[in-house]
């Protein structure tokens, strides 16, 4: 809806502001990768930086019953059984699993794993999820548990053996600025 993308666009150019106050004559570029929804690339266009869109980042096709949230599809008897069964091997009818979702971000994940900039990665809850339960060592099966915020940047810094630090950053209810809400905390070492 228009307020989400006015936040995007808020959050987008406080990052634009930030990114413009650091010095980063001595820093390799910045890797940008977006979903193809006009809401991602809206907020990662005024950063100034290419990026590159890409379709894995989407959201999960929830098919025939993609105008319905997830409460409300759960709330059918002819959905809940299935989903609460087993929620990440779950296909809504004409759509995607977790497991269709996880399989679609491989080349994402492998293309984020060679860079050697930092990385910027806008996409949408579910794809996400599976992204964050990588990076963070927890079973990817488990992916579609995570509490996941919106408007939130989560920074991911890599330490000597294969872990990660995390902080996270949320947009200020009056959307002028980033505040840190989170951090930084150690993550699981991926195994």
């Amino acid at each position: 809806g228009a307020d989400i993308c006015a936040l995007d666009q808020e959050l987008a150019e406080e990052h634009q502001e930030h990114f413009a106050q650091e010095d980063h004559s001595n820093a390799p570029l910045m890797k940008i990768f977006s979903s193809t929804l006009p809401r991602a690339m809206n907020t990662v266009s005024p950063i100034g930086i290419p990026f590159s869109p890409y379709p894995q980042l989407n959201p999960m096709d929830k098919g025939s019953l993609s105008e319905l949230s997830l409460e409300q599809i759960r709330s059918m008897p002819e959905h809940r059984e299935p989903f609460d069964r087993d929620p990440f091997r779950y296909r809504f009818p004409g759509g995607e699993s977790f497991v269709d979702v996880v399989h679609r971000l491989e080349p994402v994940l492998i293309e984020i794993e060679q860079q050697t900039a930092p990385v910027l990665v806008v996409g949408h809850t579910s794809s996400m999820k599976a992204l964050y339960s990588y990076f963070s060592g927890m079973q990817l099966h488990d992916c579609h548990n995570q509490d996941f915020p919106q408007h939130t940047v989560i920074e991911l810094v890599p330490v000597m053996g294969g872990s990660w630090i995390e902080l996270r950053w949320a947009l200020n209810e009056d959307g002028t600025a980033l505040t840190k809400v989170e951090g930084p905390k150690p993550l699981t070492q991926r195994s």
